[in-house]
């Protein structure tokens, strides 16, 4: 898996590779041991299998108040906020994008060509 059984000894045992899976509609974050045979995902709800958490931002409009994931879409209040998605492929695209007047700068740190395909996420229309 993350590393051949012969080179796993007992001071890795205690070390932890952590992944994010980062895409423009959902992402995970997960886990291995470096001494385990398998990586673990972690559930949004602790207890239960969802691990998806939505990649959206929502920004309150006139109100410096932030949501992300599943607490964006609950917020999600038309006209009083402004929603954020397809986040990776807004940050590859280097744009400036303007949230309530206020300009950002996409920042991203990977080259993956596989991204960018334009389609919305959470479009309702």
């Amino acid at each position: 898996m993350f590393l051949e059984n012969n080179t796993i000894n007992k001071k890795n045992s205690d070390k932890i590779l952590i992944g994010y899976d980062l895409g423009d509609c959902v992402s995970q974050i997960s886990y291995c041991y470096f001494d385990a045979e398998e990586p673990l995902t972690v559930p949004t709800v602790t207890g239960t299998q969802q691990y998806n958490i939505p990649t959206v931002l929502l920004k309150r409009q006139d109100v410096n108040q932030w949501f992300y994931g599943k607490e964006a879409l609950k917020n999600n209040m038309g006209e009083e906020g402004f929603l954020l998605d397809m986040l990776v492929t807004k940050a590859k695209s280097g744009e400036d994008i303007v949230v309530d007047g206020i300009s950002y700068k996409p920042v991203i740190t990977f080259d993956d060509s596989s991204y960018g395909q334009g389609r919305s996420c959470y479009d309702n229309s």
